[in-house]
């Protein structure tokens, strides 16, 4: 499953969890495109509604998310469905402004299967959001980025932490319904939870 699939399910997801409450769900997403916004409703419909504007939804583009959210009602809950790539820094503190207001901010970081563990044979790597931007990862390589990347995952997850903001790490072999179970009982999602 890749992770703009992941990001999609899990969005729906956790709306049906909030829609069923009776709570006004909309939806917010940045694609390469600018960015689409459907506003906070409760009618009949509307996680459906939200399911095909996200199914319409074409994966890419580096858009900042920090001016986008800095639009959102300061009273608002939100729940940023993010890989952490992008403007993060800019986005967590608008994040935590909203916060300081009141607002409830859960961050789910989805994160590729193969970014935990990438192939152990020599390979290109490339950047998936700059192309030109790659790399030949050896086994000292591999090391390297292994150690690098579980440093920046520990960094993402104790920032948004420290502004009052759930965190959640899901990987794109967990179970979408099994990840929104847990993000929704504020436990953690196992990594070997296979999805179906």
């Amino acid at each position: 499953m890749s992770k703009w699939r992941l990001a999609r399910r899990l969005t729906v997801g956790l709306a049906a969890v909030a829609h069923a409450s009776s709570d006004p769900v909309g939806l917010l997403v940045a694609h390469g495109g600018g960015a689409t916004r459907v506003p906070p409703r409760t009618r009949r419909g509307t996680v459906q509604e939200l399911a095909r504007v996200l199914d319409a939804t074409p994966c890419g583009g580096a858009v900042a998310l920090a001016p986008l959210v800095a639009q959102l009602p300061t009273a608002a809950r939100m729940v940023i469905v993010s890989d952490a790539l992008g403007d993060l820094e800019a986005l967590r503190k608008v994040a935590s402004a909203h916060a300081v207001a009141g607002a409830l901010v859960e961050f789910i970081h989805v994160v590729a299967r193969e970014e935990l563990e990438p192939p152990a044979d020599v390979h290109l790597a490339r950047d998936p959001e700059q192309a030109a931007l790659e790399r030949v990862l050896d086994v000292r390589g591999r090391t390297a980025y292994r150690d690098a990347f579980a440093a920046f995952r520990r960094d993402v997850a104790q920032r948004w932490r420290a502004i009052g903001a759930g965190y959640t790490e899901v990987v794109t072999s967990v179970d979408p319904v099994r990840a929104v179970r847990a993000v929704v009982m504020g436990i953690s999602v196992p990594a070997t939870v296979e999805a179906r």
